[in-house]
């Protein structure tokens, strides 16, 4: 049923969540220093607020998804073959 409202009134708010990236909030290392930890607790953040947010929001926006977690963990890491059907399972949605 669509809603009409004039500006300002909260119609977005109602409907849309973001999830804000989770990297800039992590107290663990990034890029380059990056490690397995810090990508695990990224991850697995990210995921959470996701969660968190659809349970709220019938639309949420990720400003990261898991998929940029998982390149940064292969990149510090290598491959995690044990991660890889978490990380699909988010890609496709």
């Amino acid at each position: 049923m669509p809603h009409d409202g004039t500006h300002g009134v909260g119609k977005t708010t109602l409907c849309v969540d973001i999830v804000n990236e989770v990297a800039r909030r992590c107290p663990q290392p990034m890029n380059e220093e990056t490690t397995l930890d810090a990508q695990s607790c990224m991850r697995h953040t990210q995921i959470a607020e996701k969660i968190e947010a659809g349970a709220d929001y019938e639309v949420v926006g990720c400003d990261r998804s898991v998929l940029d977690h998982c390149s940064y963990l292969v990149v510090c890491a290598g491959r995690q073959p044990e991660l890889e059907p978490l990380v699909l399972q988010w890609v496709r949605g």
